[in-house]
């Protein structure tokens, strides 16, 4: 089993509550995963009724800077995105 896989299933058996895209984003964050490696794996695990394909485009770009960022900085900066909780992305992080 994949890394993202077992990450992801890890926290869908913990916390089943905020949806699929949510616990993708735990699963991605801080592991320094590539473009071509999350979307793959965006689109083989996570539910297509948990998000508008409108907005597939900017999740899998906002997967794309959590997976480069320290998992104790995106852990300080939660925030709402259209009244689904996300994690913001550092401003001022390289």
């Amino acid at each position: 089993m994949r890394s993202i896989e077992r990450r992801f299933k890890e926290i869908e058996n913990k916390d089943q509550g905020p949806g699929t895209v949510i616990n993708f984003g735990k699963a991605v964050v801080g592991q320094n995963f590539s473009h071509k490696i999350i979307t793959m794996w965006f689109n083989k695990l996570v539910d297509p009724d948990d998000y508008l394909k409108s907005e597939k485009k900017g999740i899998l770009a906002h997967l794309d800077q959590l997976t480069k960022m320290p998992e104790e900085v995106v852990k300080l900066n939660k925030f709402e995105i259209k009244g689904t909780p996300f994690i913001k992305v550092a401003q001022n992080h390289n």
